[in-house]
C-alpha cells in the first residue's frame, strides 16, 4: 500500500464527469493523507441511478489502511445521493476526511500541553 487511488464502475460516467471526479478525489486524497501515519490505498466506486430523466450520483468509498479499513457510502436517498456529482464527491469526501479525522485523534488520546519548565525536567532526567 503506497498511497494510490483505484476507480471502480466509471464507465458509467462520461468523460467529462470522469475527469472532475478523479480531479476532486485526488485534491481531498490528499488532505486525508495527511492525517494517516502510515500508507494508504482508496478505492471510489461509482453508481448512477436515472431517476425522471435526470442521473442520481452515489459514491462509496474505501480506504484501507495497514491498520484499518475506513468506509463511507452515499445511497440513493434524498439526503446523501444527489444529482451533481461535483456536490456528491465533494460530500462523499467530507465524510470520509471527518470519519478518519475523528477515528485519528480518538486514538491519539489525551495529550496535555506542557510549559516549559515541564519540558527541562523531563529533559534533565
Amino acid at each position: 500500500m503506497n498511497n494510490i487511488i483505484k476507480y471502480s464502475n466509471l464507465k458509467v460516467l462520461d468523460e467529462q464527469e470522469a475527469s472532475s471526479l478523479k480531479s476532486i478525489v485526488e485534491k481531498e486524497y490528499d488532505k486525508i493523507v495527511k492525517l494517516l501515519p502510515e500508507p494508504s490505498d482508496l478505492i471510489v466506486d461509482v453508481k448512477v441511478a436515472h431517476k425522471d430523466k435526470n442521473k442520481r450520483y452515489m459514491i462509496s468509498l474505501r480506504l484501507e489502511t495497514a491498520s484499518k479499513i475506513y468506509t463511507t457510502k452515499s445511497k440513493d436517498t434524498n439526503e446523501t445521493a444527489d444529482y451533481d456529482l461535483v456536490k456528491a464527491a465533494h460530500k462523499i469526501c467530507t465524510h470520509l476526511y471527518n470519519e478518519v479525522s475523528h477515528s485519528v485523534g480518538k486514538n491519539k488520546g489525551n495529550t496535555k500541553k506542557k510549559g516549559i519548565k515541564e519540558l527541562f525536567r523531563i529533559f534533565k532526567s
